[in-house]
């Protein structure tokens, strides 16, 4: 049947039309004979590639193939006419698709496939093949008739979402599904290869704190700059992958010893370390490496993921920035970690944190300046539980900032107590972590605290890290001009571990730095240490601003920093933090350091240099000025 006539037919609306098709019978002007021009030209206009091979034949030669397969393929009709059916078969690769696709041939079955095609000119491509066979009246097979088209684009496609599906999208590295089948892989070929195994969890240290201060599209700039690092560590068959936020995993095949997994995680380290510039912005940024081996920890991929964690978990305990290997006592440990978070989250709802005050002293007139104001911990089963194990789970499970709240409140209340009591001269520092001052809300926290207790904000100090001012961003700027606006007094802390601070003391108004601890212990006996704490001292003097030295526990101690006109000390040689009713009482008692430590008023002594060379001139006066030339 043949529709040969259509007809519009209009109603009183025109705006309404309907298309009624006439439909009558015809098949006798169409004769059996017309058949098969008919169907030569439909192949032959046909947008589907369609070739006809002969079934008979070996080889299958092509007997027919329509414009549209050359068009596609790049073949003229000669060149195609005779050929072997499967001729073009890529000869990159043997595909399993090809094989059962020749398999059917010669079973004579029918088949839908997707494979790779080779065109003249050498470029592949995918095609979306259908063969069906054809046979004679008697049921003897005689042709095959294959309709293809090209299905690139679609298998692109799918290519795409599968990639997706397992890759990150930022990095473009395998994601977290990947690595564990990759790292499934390595475990499988390891125990036929009798090597080691290594799975590597690297966690950028702060980046939440780094992120915070870039917008998000400099965040990303940075994992982006890590991820091509990390690819300048691995090696050839490694795997690298996108684990977490700012989490990468990376799988070491074909290790001998736990000393090259030590190696590796060096380099990773030294490539992380360097400075990044990113939109501009110069950051330094670190890393921690959680380490599991198979087969030593593990024997699944689960295993080794969980454990690598555990190890990560311990690098961070241990104050980041470097690399620790699982072992099983960290199992327990980090058992104890997930109990010792969750009594910190109740000691702060039952108010079981105190505050304790470590005095400061002049080295010049023995009289107390400040106290620390340091936070303390007594469960009423662990006992006292010291702040290096609390802070830093305070930090990673985000509750340093409530607690950093807290002790700013309870600080200005027992200044107002001291006042109240006749003690009305005590200055008090509290640490600011680099959660609370990333808060754009500290100033006003501050100026809320200062009010409420009517405490003068010169009796308040802020101790800042080097570490917290590690990104230098215009939001850091903004923060610490507020605080000094307020008019309470700004500390450098931790001086020397960090890389921003003689930028920060040029462009802010610090009124102390304190040299670190880990200077401090050995400035008697090591020359780098007893460098270093000389260089400080004489640079911030420079400047105007004092030096107070934390961690002193000797007398000898005492007797260097002395002799190099450091200006304060703080430590167990003087004083160990107390309690609020400690320290009060401590205060009124007046207690001093003794005089044989201070460093006491010399006579006024005059020297006369000449000499024509400046450098000369400043640097005999710096070597006379301890003896009160």
């Amino acid at each position: 049947m043949i529709c040969n006539r259509f007809d519009k037919i209009c109603t009183c609306d025109e705006s309404e039309a309907r298309v009624k098709a006439t439909i009558e019978n015809i098949s006798e002007h169409a004769s059996l004979e017309d058949m098969p021009s008919l169907s030569s030209r439909a192949l032959t206009f046909s947008n589907s590639c369609i070739l006809i091979a002969d079934a008979r034949q070996p080889g299958y030669p092509i007997v027919f193939a329509n414009p549209a397969f050359c068009r596609m393929s790049g073949y003229v009709p000669e060149e195609v006419l005779g050929k072997d059916f499967l001729f073009l078969q890529s000869s990159e690769d043997e595909q399993a698709a090809w094989t059962a696709l020749r398999n059917a041939l010669a079973n004579g079955d029918d088949i839908h496939t997707v494979l790779r095609n080779c065109r003249k000119d050498g470029s592949l491509f995918w095609s979306d093949l259908s063969i069906a066979s054809v046979t004679d009246d008697a049921g003897k097979l005689t042709h095959f008739i294959a309709m293809q088209s090209d299905a690139t684009e679609q298998k692109r496609h799918e290519e795409r979402l599968a990639f997706q599906a397992t890759h990150d999208a930022l990095t473009e590295l395998p994601n977290r599904k990947l690595l564990k089948q990759h790292l499934r892989e390595a475990m499988l070929q390891t125990e036929i290869a009798r090597h080691i195994v290594a799975l590597l969890i690297v966690d950028i240290d702060h980046f939440k704190l780094i992120n915070n201060s870039i917008d998000h599209d400099g965040a990303d700039l940075l994992l982006q700059s890590v991820a091509e690092r990390l690819r300048t560590c691995v090696k050839a068959g490694d795997i690298l992958s996108r684990h977490g936020a700012d989490e990468f995993g990376i799988v070491l095949r074909d290790l001998d010893t736990s000393s090259d997994v030590a190696e590796s995680c060096e380099k990773i380290s030294r490539a992380i370390a360097l400075p990044f510039v990113i939109k501009g912005q110069t950051l330094h940024v670190t890393c921690s490496i959680g380490i599991a081996l198979y087969p030593q920890d593990g024997s699944d991929a689960a295993m080794l993921l969980k454990y690598a964690d555990t190890a990560l978990s311990r690098a961070k305990e241990l104050g980041r920035n470097n690399s620790q290997f699982f072992s099983n006592e960290m199992t327990e440990r980090a058992l104890e970690r997930v109990k010792l978070e969750n009594e910190l989250r109740l000691a702060i709802s039952k108010n079981q944190l105190q505050l304790h005050y470590q005095p400061l002293v002049d080295l010049q007139t023995g009289q107390v300046t400040s106290l620390e104001a340091l936070s303390r911990w007594r469960h009423p089963e662990l006992g006292t539980v010291p702040p290096t194990r609390f802070i830093a789970v305070a930090e990673e499970c985000g509750l340093i900032a409530e607690i950093g709240d807290w002790v700013l409140r309870t600080a200005c209340r027992d200044m107002q107590t001291w006042k109240d009591n006749g003690i009305a001269d005590v200055r008090v520092a509290i640490n600011v972590s680099p959660t609370q001052f990333r808060d754009p809300l500290l100033a006003d926290k501050v100026d809320a605290a200062l009010t409420g207790s009517g405490i003068s904000p010169s009796r308040l100090c802020l101790e800042i890290t080097e570490n917290v001012l590690m990104q230098d961003t215009p939001s850091s700027e903004a923060t610490l001009a507020r605080l000094k606006a307020l008019g309470v007094d700004l500390v450098l802390d931790d001086f020397g571990t960090g890389f921003s601070s003689l930028s920060y003391l040029k462009r802010f108004s610090f009124d102390k730095v304190k040299i670190d601890r880990a200077f401090v212990q050995d400035v008697v006996t090591n020359t780098d240490d007893s460098a270093i704490s000389k260089a400080i001292i004489l640079m911030a003097h420079s400047l105007g601003i004092r030096v107070v030295a934390e961690g002193v526990e000797t007398e000898a101690q005492c007797d260097f920093l002395r002799g190099n006109m450091c200006d304060e000390i703080q430590g167990f040689l003087f004083s160990e933090a107390l309690g609020p009713t400690e320290i009060e009482t401590f205060l009124r008692e007046g207690h001093r350091l003794p005089d044989h430590l201070l460093r006491m008023q010399k006579p006024p002594r005059t020297l006369l240099l000449v000499d024509d060379e400046v450098n000369i001139v400043a640097s005999l006066k710096r070597l006379l000025r301890p003896d009160n030339y």
